[in-house]
């Protein structure tokens, strides 16, 4: 799988709420870190994702814009997060992405305005 498509990959499990797919897709001493403090490896993105499912907010990422090169991708896009109530927001997100040898995400750094999502959050 390309750069390209395992990013688009990424997005699509991410939006499914798929955290084992997510896990797949990663490098077992992957390195995650959000800069809201949240840090870790695997476990740290699975449970974000599991965390979100059993709150019942569903996520969805449009408006991405992605500079790739073989090993590293810097991708900019609009997450919006949205409540079965109805209650939804949205701000732009950040990803810096590292990718092994063997094409699997080795290091992610999300950047994305916290505050922003509170009112979905919370």
């Amino acid at each position: 799988m390309d750069t390209n498509d395992l990013m688009d990959e990424l997005a699509r499990r991410g939006e499914a709420g798929d955290a084992d797919g997510l896990a797949a897709l990663c490098s077992p001493d992957l390195v995650f870190t959000q800069n809201t403090g949240l840090t870790g490896g695997i476990e740290a993105l699975t449970a974000l994702v599991e965390g979100l499912n059993e709150l019942g907010i569903s996520v969805a990422y449009s408006n991405i814009r992605r500079l790739t090169a073989s090993d590293v991708v810097v991708e900019q896009r609009l997450v919006t997060l949205n409540r079965r109530n109805g209650v939804s927001a949205s701000t732009d997100m950040c990803l810096v992405c590292r990718i092994n040898d063997d094409g699997l995400i080795r290091h992610v750094d999300e950047y994305l305005d916290s505050a922003a999502l509170a009112a979905v959050l919370s």
